[in-house]
């Protein structure tokens, strides 16, 4: 038996008199999908009905301008007891979705800490809220509203004070990561307080407030960044009249303790152009250059939201849960990344769960709360969270004070991220995006360029569409160069990332298989299926939710369905995702990777109601009418197997249930036991592939870059690129000699197993 070995290189060899050609496609792999023109092209449906313009976006990957900004990372929480039984989850879910916040906001409210009656406080409802968010966030930020010593109980500042320090020095030395304090929450709006209550009063309560926070510094012994900061007035929207008699008092104050970390205000009602947010930094350094105070005061505009208040409050607002969820992905990516625009701007995103609006929600509340699933508005953070770090020049044609098609664009050394936004709030206009990307780094000159595209809309990354989960909708391989094109269609409110990355180890869709455009009652294209008696396979709405799935209706204890989508016998590794939902009866629901009818990789729910893979337990006890997303790695060349569930590791090393060196099918089936609805949203299987090299953008007559030439008992006669054919460039070893040859080494990364 031949014990394995490494493979770090590919070499090929001209054998004298005759002539050996590398192909110069952009991809090695048989699965991957290459357009050669450097052009990802539109596949969109001729037939769309609303108008549509043509919109051009350029990207200059030689222009940077310091760091992206990232108003993913600050973030809302709704108080104490708002779904608390979901928190926990939602914390741990929110940290694998890459939204770990840089600072979360939260409610310390003192009408519920502190009983005027007793004299007594009460942390009871604090400890596990703030121990769940210290778990997702690097620092805290509490609000300390006031809607008791201020506005119930009418006390003084100085009544005030010991409540105040009380409920800042409990949280401080229990949850560390608490970092900034507010000074009361939104003391120009009536009814949260009342309307004789103004800037001077205001600052009377801020004033107690610096005071505590520079006593309990001192006191604790904080320095650095554990040092407690204090800003203000916090106010309801950007009244810049309260803002300029709040630092009049401020300049007035003779303290020399006095301290102003950071201005703070709320932000809602920009829904026609979300750009003009952006001059508002520019009014608070006026108010502050006008007074001799310092500019560099960072802003805090610790609630941005699309929408304020409940729908159909506002005139002109649509009222339509659905439409609202894009409405407010696409707005608020123009409010955030205007606000980010100057980095003294701190945008703080509103809300996690919201109690009563769902417009606002980023985790799915309503109409069924969800653990483990995002809006359209939780997606679009996660977009940002997965944009490269340097901002580089992005600009589009049509960009109108944050109305029309939007961007932002980015790179580090792993490639080039996109985020192109068209909001149009109820407006319906379409384009017709050309992005053009130039000056593209040396990587992606000298190696295949791989392209993802991720889709918000109506139907994608959206849990009104039944896909809650970031939907990537394509991915293509275009030839190494210093400049591409993508032509995308941009739909009303639609939000896209692209992600451009080089060469590596890539994967390449074997297929993709949505049901949204399948006619119900059908049978979906590529799929055969098995209806044994008291069975029907078929395309149905998905269950909560407007959707559409394969679904297998078995009503029969005694048969099953089943269905079944073959490919391309696939000896590399094959990574197949699904979506399912049984709304009566998980038992032996299994999905299977299959050559043939042999089974080598299997996932089902067994006799104990657990989610297990040949033997292993991978999720306990799923639950009837509840999404889950399982995503087999299959191996054929170690023979095992990994299953996630929902994102997480269930089990990994599975070995295959039978050998085999191949995969060509995906099959679902239902229990020949039980009565079962089985629904699946969507199934996608992609293959592993190893991208080595083109030769698109050396020089005619030039030696291949990072390319060893080599010589086997002689002397290399000539090896370079040049024109061929209409496919491109190719690396030509040209032997005229009967005693040497020609030769050239590419290495590549280690790599075991089947090559």
């Amino acid at each position: 038996m031949f014990a394995a070995r490494r493979l770090t290189s590919l070499s090929t060899m001209r054998m004298p008199r005759s002539l050996a050609l590398l192909g110069a496609s952009a991809c090695v792999a048989m699965a991957c999908t290459s357009e050669p023109d450097g052009v990802v092209h539109d596949d969109r449906a001729e037939n769309e009905s609303a108008a549509t313009s043509p919109a051009t976006v350029t990207v200059n990957a030689a222009v940077e301008s310091g760091l992206l900004a990232t108003p993913q990372r600050q973030n809302n929480w709704t108080g104490p007891n708002f779904q608390r039984d979901f928190r926990p989850a939602d914390v741990d879910f929110l940290d694998r979705q890459g939204l770990h916040a840089g600072v979360y906001r939260v409610w310390a409210g003192d009408n519920a800490i502190y009983s005027p009656t007793s004299k007594t406080y009460d942390y009871t409802d604090m400890i596990p809220y703030l121990t769940d968010l210290s778990k997702v966030a690097d620092k805290l930020l509490v609000n300390i509203g006031g809607s008791g010593f201020v506005v119930a109980w009418k006390y003084t500042p100085a009544q005030s004070k010991p409540i105040i320090k009380n409920i800042i020095r409990t949280l401080k030395q229990k949850f560390p990561k608490v970092t900034y304090i507010e000074a009361l929450n939104e003391p120009n709006l009536v009814p949260h307080y009342p309307a004789s209550f103004d800037a001077k009063q205001d600052y009377s309560y801020y004033k107690v407030f610096y005071e505590v926070v520079n006593e309990l510094n001192d006191e604790l012994g904080l320095s650095g960044e554990d040092r407690l900061e204090i800003g203000g007035p916090v106010l309801a929207n950007f009244d810049t009249d309260w803002i300029a008699k709040f630092l009049d008092a401020f300049k007035a104050d003779t303290s020399s303790k006095k301290r102003l970390d950071f201005i703070s205000y709320h932000n809602y009602k920009f829904r026609d152009y979300p750009g003009d947010v952006g001059g508002q930094r520019a009014k608070i350094d006026a108010l502050l250059g006008a007074r001799g105070l310092s500019k560099n005061i960072p802003t805090f505009i610790s609630e941005v939201g699309l929408y304020p208040g409940e729908p159909g409050t506002d005139v002109g607002e649509d009222g339509t849960p659905k439409q609202d969820s894009v409405i407010q992905a696409a707005g608020m990516a123009s409010l955030l990344y205007s606000y980010g625009d100057d980095p003294r701007n701190v945008p703080f995103n509103w809300v996690g769960r919201h109690s009563t609006n769902e417009r606002k929600d980023q985790l799915v509340t309503r109409p069924t709360a969800i653990s483990g699933a995002l809006t359209a508005y939780g997606n679009l953070l996660k977009s940002m969270s997965m944009m490269k770090k340097a901002r580089i020049d992005a600009v589009s044609s049509v960009d109108s004070r944050g109305r029309n098609l939007n961007v932002r664009a980015s790179q580090d050394n792993s490639g080039i991220s996109l985020l192109a936004w068209n909001y149009q709030y109820l407006g319906t206009q379409n384009y017709d995006m050309s992005a053009k990307f130039v000056n593209l780094p040396q990587s992606f000159r000298e190696h295949p360029i791989r392209v993802r595209r991720y889709l918000i809309d109506d139907g994608h990354s959206n849990h009104y569409g039944g896909r809650p989960e970031l939907a990537k909708v394509g991915e293509t391989f275009l030839g190494a160069s210093s400049s591409a094109t993508i032509n995308e269609w941009a739909s009303a409110n639609a939000v896209q990332l692209f992600m451009l990355e080089p060469d590596g180890s890539s994967r390449a869709t074997i297929f993709e298989d949505h049901f949204d455009q399948q006619a119900i009652n059908s049978n979906p294209p590529g799929w055969s299926v098995t209806e044994r008696s008291g069975t029907y396979v078929h395309v149905a709405e998905a269950p909560n939710s407007a959707g559409r799935s394969l679904a297998i209706l078995d009503s029969s204890t005694s048969e099953y369905g089943a269905a079944t989508r073959t490919f391309t016998d696939e000896s590399s590794k094959v990574v197949a995702e699904w979506r399912f939902e049984d709304t009566t009866n998980l038992s032996y629901d299994k999905f299977q990777l299959r050559l043939g009818s042999t089974v080598a990789a299997e996932v089902l729910v067994d006799d104990s109601k657990d989610l297990v893979a040949n033997g292993r337990s991978v999720f306990k006890t799923p639950r009837t009418s509840t999404w889950y997303t399982v995503k087999v790695v299959a191996d054929p060349s170690m023979q095992t197997y990994d299953v996630f569930v929902n994102g997480e590791l269930g089990a990994g090393n599975i070995p295959f249930l039978t050998p085999v060196q191949h995969l060509d099918n995906f099959y679902v089936r239902t229990s020949e036991n039980a009565a079962n609805k089985l629904y699946l949203a969507y199934v996608t299987v992609e293959a592993e592939n190893q991208i080595v090299s083109s030769f698109e953008n050396d020089a005619l007559g030039s030696a291949p870059k990072a390319w060893a030439l080599a010589a086997g008992g002689g002397t290399v006669i000539a090896v370079h690129t040049t024109k061929t054919d209409a496919n491109g460039k190719s690396a030509e070893l040209d032997d005229n000699s009967t005693t040497n040859l020609a030769a050239i080494k590419r290495d590549f990364s280690t790599l075991t197993g089947k090559v």
